[in-house]
């Protein structure tokens, strides 16, 4: 997507396109990266990047291809991806239920729970690394539009919308790994900023002891 909005290359949109459905067939629940996407052709728009004719018509080639990547597996392996995915979304309903696992208490703890297992450093790294792209003397749209700026407030949206939505309940270190993986640049991007290698040995240290620590509370690895 960032090839296809750097170069306004029809070849990128049909790739992205493909890509999208390869991303809903490996986690449904990572779709919520569509907040990402979004705010990165508003920033490409409002940039000018891309012209806005241009990104609509290259949208419509990667719709296209989304479409066609979707009839080929219908076609050649029987396989459908909307079916499954309201099969998927029954499972959770019913799993919920069963184990009654209630949507209040949840929405709280999977954020709790979220957070521990993404790391303290890199946790507090976030709103660091927001407060630094947004405190400059540069115009309103600069500092809007900085890299970090986007990946830090999309990142946190998208926590909040996948955690709203109530489907994953005490499930979220290995359901939200996707997140937690995007959770990690804004704390390589204060490493960098800080130009330090004793906070990039700090944030690495203190994750592994957060792991060695917390190793025992997952049940099925105890004897």
């Amino acid at each position: 997507m960032l090839r296809w909005l750097a170069t306004g290359r029809p070849v990128y949109a049909a790739l992205f396109g493909a890509a999208i459905y390869g991303l809903m067939l490996f986690e449904p629940g990572s779709l919520v990266a569509g907040l990402l996407f979004a705010a990165l052709m508003a920033r490409a728009l409002w940039r000018g990047d891309i012209a806005s004719d241009v990104l609509a018509q290259q949208t419509g080639i990667g719709v296209a291809t989304f479409a066609a990547t979707y009839v080929a597996m219908a076609v050649w392996f029987g396989f459908g991806l909307a079916s499954a995915l309201r099969g998927v979304g029954a499972d959770a309903a019913r799993f919920n239920l069963a184990a009654a696992r209630p949507y209040g208490i949840w929405v709280r703890q999977n954020l709790i729970d979220f957070l521990f297992g993404v790391g303290v450093c890199q946790v507090v790294a976030l709103p660091a690394a927001l407060a630094d792209g947004l405190v400059t003397k540069a115009p309103v749209q600069s500092r809007l539009t900085t890299p970090i700026v986007v990946v830090c407030l999309t990142v946190a949206g998208m926590l909040a919308a996948v955690d709203l939505i109530g489907v994953n309940r005490g499930e979220v270190i290995r359901l939200w790994i996707f997140l937690g993986c995007l959770f990690q640049i804004p704390a390589a991007y204060v490493c960098a900023r800080l130009d330090s290698r004793a906070a990039a040995v700090l944030v690495v240290g203190t994750t592994l002891l957060q792991d060695a620590l917390g190793s025992s509370m997952v049940g099925f690895i105890v004897p």
